[in-house]
């Protein structure tokens, strides 16, 4: 199976290339939707977070995202302790979805794609045969 890793700034065009390869029945893992899905979904990461940002950050079960980010966008050291308990679950989560596509298609041939704006910032690269590094002109990005 070739893994490979897509990223690139904000704006570039990642998000297209890999809804192009979606609607081509490649499979991507979209890092950012899915850190996302497992900081309101996962109990087991649910509880680290409210160890170490509060109770608070959680109310009537819905991720407070402004709450949070107040806590960690101005502090170094709570934005690198996120970083810390988020990437490993996000890791554990694109290695079990990558199991899965090789389960239910029996066909370990089949590429996959892993998005990520921090690929390398969050070792994920690792988890990679190849990345592809997407770029545009910084105009064409603000734009």
């Amino acid at each position: 199976m070739v893994r490979l890793g897509v990223t690139g700034g904000i704006g570039s065009g990642k998000s297209v290339v890999c809804r192009l390869l979606q609607m081509l029945d490649v499979p991507v893992y979209d890092s950012d939707s899915r850190a996302k899905w497992l900081m309101a979904n996962s109990l087991a990461l649910r509880e680290r977070l409210c160890a170490r940002f509060g109770a608070e950050i959680y109310e009537g079960g819905v991720l407070q995202r402004r709450v949070l980010a107040e806590r960690v966008f101005s502090d170094a050291e709570a934005l690198a302790a996120l970083n810390a308990i988020v990437h490993p679950a996000v890791k554990q989560d694109i290695l079990k979805w990558a199991n899965e596509i090789n389960n239910t298609t029996g066909d370990n041939t089949i590429p996959y794609f892993v998005e990520c704006a921090i690929l390398y910032q969050a070792g994920f690269d690792k988890l990679c045969d190849k990345v592809v590094m997407i770029i545009a002109p910084e105009a064409v990005r603000i734009e």
